[in-house]
Order: C-alpha cells, then structure tokens, then sequence
C-alpha cells in the first residue's frame, strides 16, 4: 500500500464528482440507514462496528476508493466528535456535509476522501464512508505504476 501521512486529502477530481453525480441516487437510503437520533441518543461515538448490510448502495462509491476486499461502514456525525477508535489507518469518504465540514483541520467537501492515520477531530453533520482497504486506488495520479495489493481480511467488497 502507498503511504500517507495523517490527514492527507486523497485529491481525485474524477472520483469527486462521480460520487457527488452518484449521492442522489442514494441519499434517500442514506437518510433511512442513518436516521437522526432522538435527543436521548444523543451521545460521542468511540467505537463503529462494520456492517455488510450497506454492501450493494455503496459498491459504486467503494469501486472509486479502493481494489479488493476491505471492513467499511458508515458513520453519521451528530455532534463534534473524534475519528472511531477502531478505524485508524482508514480512508475516510464525505457523503454528506451539513455544517462546517471539518475532519481535523482539513476542510472537506462531497466526494473528497482524507487518510486518517489516528484519532481526529471530526465536526458534526457529516456522513462519511470509513474504509480500510488493501489497496487505495482513490488519488491515485495515472502516471503512479500499479501496485501489488497485500492481503486483508474483509467483509465484502
């Protein structure tokens, strides 16, 4: 796998916008699969489990991320809160951006995916798909040879 530094913006101008072309497609099963808590729920998140039920809505976005197997899941932001604690060394997707838009001190906007090597700051009003893949092929300049992708336990691709 290439390697990154904490925080680095995955630029790919054509992923970009084919996932921003892509969201309304899907941003109705977006809002049912991750529907606004009542106020009680209302709580930081520490630990995010993967789920394969969001396999198929995703493929296309996933197709644009990375090659091969990898753990995913989504995560909706309801309040500012840090990264999961379980979902280090992970490209994370914008989906959604209401509000501030901030992971870090990094400014996103839809379609953009950021390496997030450890625990970060992340403001509320975001859904982001959290992917920890063999082989990141999002950023990806054309010129870069392909590399050969190590093996990795997964849940689907």
């Amino acid at each position: 796998m290439r390697n990154f530094y904490h925080l680095q913006v995955l630029h790919d101008e054509d992923a970009e916008a084919r996932i921003g072309c892509l969201i309304p497609h899907i941003e109705n099963w977006l809002n049912g699969t991750l529907p606004l808590p009542r106020k009680e729920d209302m709580r930081p998140i520490g630990v995010v489990i993967a789920d394969a039920k969001i396999d198929i809505p995703l493929r296309p976005i996933r197709d644009m991320i990375y090659k091969g197997v990898a753990e995913f899941t989504l995560l909706r932001t309801y309040n500012d809160t840090f990264t999961p604690q379980n979902f280090s060394k992970a490209v994370y997707t914008v989906l959604r951006v209401d509000g501030p838009g901030m992971i870090g001190h990094v400014k996103v906007t839809l379609g953009k995916s950021i390496w997030i090597d450890r625990s970060a700051p992340i403001s509320a009003g975001l859904i982001l798909l959290i992917s920890k893949p063999a082989e990141i092929i999002v950023g990806r300049d054309s010129s870069e040879e392909h590399m050969t992708s190590r093996t990795s336990v997964g849940l689907a691709r």
